[in-house]
């Protein structure tokens, strides 16, 4: 499984600005026009995380109402505010991501990702991303399927880059299936170097990521990042060997592999 490190989804999108206190606005303000009144700052959040028994309409309609409690809450804490003090801003970021690390919870424990789709379609990008993470945390192959369908449907890089990341993430079977083919099939080079980032230590890819370090058609960087996965991945000994005692590929990726190995020596 990858070592990326989950993003602080909700952190990365507050804009902090003002010469006097600090303000915090939504950024996509008409998402917000059906969330409640602003209350207090002193506010807390209890989030909701339902799960039930799959193959019932009873249990779809209740991780449906979850996930929507859960939305309006979370778009609640990114209406317009105004002037907020460093520790009020703190206060909020801890809800914002609080709230964002619950939903993320309760999309991976669900039975139907076909809710996650549908919600999908109209959100923001704050939300399609908490999305994108809770389903890279599920066990459950139709996690991947949600994945890669979202992959397919959505062509711009932020979108892509946070699926490529929740995939290396995921414990689910198959998860690795597009890492692999994105690697050499990705139009973006950043995309095919996140794949390639995305198999590190995956023992069923070892043969792709040779295959992609020798490639000299693909994008230095990429061949580079699928060394640096291979060389925590059970059974990749002889490759990385292979590659670091070529006669014919440039030192470059030679000299790489063989420090690759001698840090795992050492």
């Amino acid at each position: 499984m990858s070592q990326l490190r989950r993003l602080g989804l909700t952190t990365a999108l507050l804009t902090l600005v003002g010469a006097v206190g600090w303000q915090l606005l939504p950024d996509d303000p008409s998402l917000d026009a059906g969330a409640p009144a602003a209350s207090s700052q002193a506010d807390t959040i209890t989030p909701k995380v339902t799960h039930t028994a799959s193959g019932s309409d009873a249990a779809s309609t209740a991780e449906a109402s979850g996930l929507d409690g859960q939305l309006s809450e979370w778009r609640h804490l990114h209406r317009p505010i105004g002037q907020l003090s460093q520790a009020e801003t703190e206060a909020l970021i801890a809800q914002r991501e609080a709230l964002a690390e619950a939903m993320a919870a309760a999309i991976g424990a669900m039975d139907d990702f076909g809710i996650v789709l549908e919600r999908y379609e109209d959100a923001a990008v704050r939300d399609q991303l908490v999305f994108i993470d809770g389903l890279g945390r599920s066990t459950d192959p139709a996690s991947v399927d949600a994945l890669e369908s979202l992959y397919t449907d959505n062509e711009g890089y932020t979108a892509r880059s946070h699926i490529l990341r929740s995939l290396g993430d995921s414990p689910a079977e198959g998860h690795t299936d597009l890492l692999t083919s994105e690697m050499t099939d990705a139009t973006d080079e950043r995309l095919q170097q996140l794949a390639a980032q995305g198999l590190y230590g995956e023992a069923g890819a070892v043969d792709a990521l040779a295959d992609a370090a020798a490639d000299a058609s693909l994008p230095m960087n990429t061949r580079l990042e699928a060394i640096h996965s291979l060389g925590t991945a059970y059974g990749a000994g002889d490759a990385l060997a292979d590659i670091a005692n070529s006669d014919v590929l440039e030192p470059r990726v030679t000299q790489f592999a063989e420090k690759t190995i001698e840090r795992n020596q050492g």
